[in-house]
């Protein structure tokens, strides 16, 4: 079953480093606990649109895919408000330039979005952002319900590229050709539909409990208006804030 259009490259890049913990991390189970369980399924965007929507943004070159997943994320948030807002591959490539210092040896995730939460990416600010338990599926489908799509960090398996190509869904395999970062932006009963590579790839619950190794939702200014979400304690998690930043 092929679920996009995009041209075939056959090449493609990761970039994502190792993990780095910080026991400062906000952890947003514990602001979620009483927010009503998600829809069985959340499909925000067009399958037909996959390629203009969420293009390679040279990730087919270079490490970028911190990068290029924070401009997909964009995309799928500002899709739920009626909004086309596409960043360019040149944005991309000049933020991870800069990030990187022109070494091509890819981003840490946790650094990124450490560094977007004080300075505006592709224009746009977040407020806050917090890590998602891994193998907690109910708080995983909310936050991409809430919040547009988790930034997720994986293992790759060594059949990632072959099925992303022919449209097989990502099952579990061993861990051997390095770390990528994506968007999980949709889901349904059976998928976690990702956005990678100009493309959407479909991922079984099993991949992800066997591959993903970080995950994080990324907070909206929004968060902050009254009655943002129904049972989310976004005063809480705003206390919390401060006094870690204090």
């Amino acid at each position: 079953m092929r679920l996009f259009g995009r041209r075939d490259v056959g090449k493609y890049r990761f970039g994502k480093m190792a993990v780095r913990h910080d026991e400062r991390t906000l952890k947003m189970a514990k602001y979620t606990a009483d927010v009503p369980d998600p829809p069985e399924s959340y499909f925000p965007f067009n399958l037909n649109e996959v390629i203009s929507l969420f293009p390679l943004d040279a990730n087919e070159r270079l490490g970028c895919c911190v990068v290029a997943g924070a401009a997909h994320y964009i995309t799928n948030v500002h899709i739920r408000l009626g909004q086309k807002i596409v960043p360019t591959e040149k944005e991309v490539v000049d933020i991870y330039k800069k990030l990187s210092g022109c070494r091509d040896r890819g981003l840490v995730m946790l650094d990124f979005l450490k560094y977007w939460r004080k300075n505006p990416m592709f224009g746009h600010e977040i407020e806050l952002f917090g890590s998602v338990s891994l193998h907690n599926h109910r708080l995983i489908k909310q936050c991409i319900y809430l919040f547009g799509g988790v930034d997720l960090g994986f293992l790759v398996q060594p059949d990632a590229i072959r099925d992303f190509d022919s449209g097989t869904p990502w099952t579990p395999g061993t861990n051997g050709s390095g770390g990528h970062c994506v968007i999980a932006a949709a889901y349904d009963k059976f998928y976690y539909y990702i956005l990678t590579w100009g493309g959407v790839i479909r991922a079984t619950k099993e991949w992800w409990d066997s591959q993903v190794d970080e995950c994080y939702a990324i907070l909206p200014p929004e968060y902050k208006e009254p009655g943002f979400v129904l049972g989310f304690d976004g005063e809480r998690l705003q206390r919390d804030f401060l006094s870690i930043t204090n």
